[in-house]
């Protein structure tokens, strides 16, 4: 089973509705859930604690990161490394097996590698690869991504905006 982190972002929701399976979202108050019977929410480290079914949990995918001018190096920091390190403290004596984090094409652009998102990423990257010795540890780096009803303001979006 996997337990996915970041579920509202547009790439997690892509993810979700083109996965057939049942699995865990770690769930934001703030954000909206994503209507789907596969889908089973988990609010808080304490929930995933609580849960019975952690031995489960064989992969986490770890789409969590904000890339907008609000979030600064701390806010990075808490949702895209801290959170995801603390959920691999809880699964990693169960059966986690792998940890799939959602990297950046960013993260290989010099003039990007002191921007706080890309920080993160690279030190998402580092931390685990050295710390995750029984669990497999990937990084996907997307590039430019977009899809229908992607309301981001993404190259794809500004040129159908031209039109």
């Amino acid at each position: 089973m996997i337990l996915l982190t970041g579920g509202t972002s547009f790439n997690a929701k892509e993810f979700v509705n083109n996965y057939d399976e049942e699995f865990f979202i770690m769930h934001h108050k703030n954000k909206v859930k994503i209507n789907n019977s596969n889908v089973i929410y988990l609010n808080s480290i304490k929930e995933l604690k609580k849960l019975n079914k952690k031995d489960e949990i064989i992969t986490i995918v770890n789409f969590a990161s904000s890339i907008n001018s609000k979030n600064n190096l701390y806010n990075n920091f808490l949702s895209s490394f801290f959170y995801l390190l603390r959920i691999y403290f809880v699964l990693k004596k169960f059966n986690l097996g792998l940890i799939i984090n959602i990297g950046s094409m960013w993260q290989d652009v010099p003039k990007m590698r002191f921007k706080s998102y890309v920080v993160i990423k690279n030190l998402t990257d580092f931390v685990f690869i050295r710390l995750s010795k029984k669990v497999n540890y990937l990084t996907i780096k997307l590039g430019d991504t977009y899809g229908v009803d992607d309301s981001r303001n993404k190259l794809v979006k500004i040129l159908k905006d031209q039109l």
